[in-house]
């Protein structure tokens, strides 16, 4: 279910027609799936995300910002300095 939510959330910044019917598809399989569940469990694991972005860096560029992010379970996670 997530690649299917995650190919609709890219068109969402230029949505059509065709959008909303994958959409409305998406919501009508998401409800008929009466025994899905989500699970959390409590972990000693975090989340860690490291992101910059800039600001004319490249020619005729406007912003970029990039980023990732991942599950550690190291006690101190170091802050990357960007240069800024």
């Amino acid at each position: 279910m997530l690649t299917a939510l995650s190919a609709i959330a890219s068109e969402q910044s230029n949505p059509t027609e065709n959008t909303m019917k994958k959409v409305k598809h998406f919501l009508d399989y998401a409800a008929s799936q009466e025994d899905a569940v989500v699970t959390h469990k409590a972990s000693d694991m975090q989340l860690a995300i490291h992101s910059d972005a800039s600001y004319l860096s490249e020619p005729k560029s406007r912003s970029r910002a990039g980023g990732h992010h991942f599950l550690t379970q190291k006690e101190n996670i170091t802050n990357v300095d960007n240069g800024a």
